[in-house]
């Protein structure tokens, strides 16, 4: 195949068996006429691209493997213009260093120094460092304007091979300082800050070049014409916002401009950016706080146009990362008001459920209903009423031992059964975790006709409760004189329970154990130990005095034997009291 200009081709093509010649001898050699070359070369074939770069490739083979080597002669001159670049570059530092020394140095002297060294291409970090203490010198002056050094100095900077990004990342910081300290910007061109403001954010990101970012950018804004985004630096300013929200940092403000100018540039955020933001802004300190989140709510509600839920998720994220009681209280109000007439995710109403401070306003059922109620009924939906009634209990158990707190257990406990009554309604099954823990609670707090509606309704539905709750329920019907119903619930439980279930009933066998204390029956520890499967121990025999009436004549602790292991002792935990539903603590097995 011909070439298209035969003369031309011939002519490119020494040159670059020239250029081959000289790199692989040791000599440097520019890049940009290299590809220069090779691309001449590769367009000037006839044929498609395919063919023209299978002809290049053989065209070089060819070329490295007619490879001469060179004469002594050429070795020679490559060796003295080397020598000669060596020399220059010591006699540009000592003239350096000279300027430096003296004191009565002019501006326009230290200006027109700083330019002839970076005539040349800069290919040491350390030469900018010298030309960078010229201009620092230079500035000192009072009205001293540099801005022709400043602008090659900022050339000088831009990344290219001999310079690598990690050297100059302290030329750049260190000439950004000096501009900053000399209020260099008032005379500044803004394409010079521009540029100033794409090389910080080009280096590696740290606290300092962080800071520079900082302080520059609102310049670079200011410019006229101002800094702007663009599609292709969305990546950097992803880079910087990130940085501005990072725990460690938290520059809400900042971070919020930047959201701000990207919109303003004819960007659109991210949504997972958007989220982000209303994060940060939860976790933040501060009085502008409601203000930049009612800000950024607005402005995700307004950008999806759609009902998008997740919204509510990072509010709730946010606002409740602190532990402070205001701002849960703060969360829960928020959702319940930008729900209205929406369905809330079951994992928001859990994280919320699940956070909601132990405080009067936690044993408000009411709070908890409204929630419940913008929920849609699904499969997860029983794991929510689930923490909302576990969050009640809880709430009450703390109130109880607060005194700060005067709430009747009575009167907390109420909001859990209103919760589950209105599980029942939706028809949303309550696991056996739930049911017990309500039984449990009820019969606590002595509402024991309650929990005696909550165990059967539970059994006629086919839910089993632990053996830790129904035994719980039965003592503390026995410590009430209720011996015919504890009987019934124990008799109920082990009725519904198969013979060849492995659900333990330590909790049932220990409660009828305690009920024929307490009515003076005699106890055959051997028989009982073998039907429940469990041993007892001497503490658990003196934990069992007390239930005795007066009447009963044989002491416990001598039907137990000191190689009983001590199995019962975690089911039994005692306090003291007088009553035994208050007395006796089962641990669910």
């Amino acid at each position: 195949m011909s070439c298209v200009c035969p003369v031309v081709h011939d002519v490119q093509r020494v040159a670059l068996q020239n250029i081959t010649t000289l790199s692989v001898n040791g000599a440097t050699v520019p890049d940009t006429p290299t590809r220069m070359d090779r691309g001449r070369l590769g367009r000037d074939w006839e044929g498609t691209a395919k063919e023209s770069t299978s002809r290049l490739r053989d065209d070089l083979s060819s070329i490295i493997a007619n490879l001469q080597p060179m004469d002594d002669a050429l070795v020679a001159h490559l060796q003295y213009y080397s020598e000669v670049d060596r020399k220059d570059s010591r006699r540009r530092v000592k003239r350096t260093l000279g300027v430096l020394q003296l004191d009565d140095a002019t501006v326009p002297e230290l200006i027109s120094e700083g330019l002839i060294l970076l005539q040349k291409p800069v290919k040491s970090v350390d030469l900018l460092n010298q030309v960078i203490s010229i201009l620092e010198r230079a500035l000192r002056h009072r009205n001293a304007e540099c801005q022709a050094l400043i602008a090659r100095l900022l050339v000088s900077l831009l990344p290219r091979p001999e310079l690598g990004a990690a050297d100059t990342v302290s030329s750049i910081t260190r000439l950004t300082n000096v501009i900053l300290a000399s209020h260099a910007f008032r005379y500044l061109d803004g394409n010079l800050i521009h540029l100033l403001f794409h090389l910080i954010l080009s280096t590696a990101t740290s606290d300092e070049t962080y800071i520079l970012a900082r302080k520059v950018y609102p310049v670079a804004r200011a410019t006229d014409p101002p800094f702007r985004w663009s599609h292709h630096l969305i990546d950097t300013w992803r880079s910087l916002f990130y940085e501005t929200i990072a725990p460690r940092r938290r520059h809400i403000h900042l971070a919020s401009r930047l959201y701000a100018d990207l919109l303003a540039d004819g960007i659109a955020i991210r949504r997972v950016d958007s989220l982000a933001m209303i994060r940060a802004i939860g976790t933040s300190r501060g009085a502008s706080r409601r203000i930049l989140l009612e800000r950024h709510l607005k402005d995700y509600i307004w950008a999806a146009r759609v009902w998008r839920p997740d919204f509510l998720l990072a509010v709730v994220q946010g606002l409740t990362a602190s532990g402070k009681r205001s701002d849960h209280l703060l969360a829960f109000q928020l959702v319940l008001q930008l729900s209205v007439g929406q369905s809330v995710s079951a994992e928001v109403a859990s994280r919320l459920l699940a956070k909601l401070p132990t405080t009067e306003e936690a044993t408000n059922h009411q709070y908890f209903l409204d929630l419940l109620h913008s929920v849609p009924s699904a499969p997860e939906t029983a794991a929510v009423y689930e923490t909302a009634i576990s969050t009640i209990v809880s709430s009450v158990s703390a109130a109880t031992t607060s005194k700060r707190i005067s709430i009747s257990p009575s009167q907390g406990l109420h909001g859990a059964l209103a919760l589950y009554k209105d599980m029942i309604s939706r028809e949303i099954p309550p696991t056996n975790w739930t049911i017990s823990l309500l039984v449990r609670a009820l019969s606590q707090a002595d509402q024991l006709d309650s929990a005696i509606k909550v165990f059967h309704a539970s059994m006629d539905a086919g839910k089993i409760i632990t053996s830790d709750a129904a035994g719980k329920l039965m003592i503390s019907l026995g410590s009430g004189g209720r011996f015919i119903e504890a009987e019934e619930v124990g008799s109920r439980w082990r009725g519904a329970t198969a013979p060849d279930s492995t659900q333990a009933d330590r909790g049932v066998s220990l409660a009828s154990l305690l009920l024929d204390l307490k009515r003076g029956i005699h106890v055959d520890m051997a028989e009982v130990s073998r039907r429940g499967g469990w041993r007892g121990t001497k503490e658990l025999s003196l934990s069992m005095e007390r239930f005795k009436p007066w009447s009963a004549s044989p002491n416990l602790s001598d039907e137990f034997t000191d190689d009983w292991s001590g199995s019962v002792s975690q089911d039994l935990e005692s306090r003291p009291s007088t009553e035994m539903a208050e007395g006796l603590d089962l641990k669910a097995t």
